[in-house]
């Protein structure tokens, strides 16, 4: 899985892609290599709580900073 993120990095470069972009370039695009459209939407499945971090990394900023309330 870890080497599948890197390469969709490298494919989809735009950090403010939006996810229904990445899917297509997954699924569609098959920017991955993957024989069929059932693995690349598998794939898919197991990619979407990193691409979650990766597409927002304002949402890693909030959650890693402690509050100082």
């Amino acid at each position: 899985m870890l080497e599948d993120l890197r390469q969709l990095l490298q494919q989809v470069p735009n950090p403010m892609a939006m996810p229904q972009e990445i899917a297509t370039a997954i699924v569609d695009g098959n920017c991955l290599g993957k024989r069929s459209k059932s693995t690349r939407q598998l794939t898919l499945k197991h990619l979407r709580v990193p691409l979650r971090f990766c597409v927002h990394p304002k949402t890693i900023r909030r959650r890693l900073t402690p509050s100082f309330d």
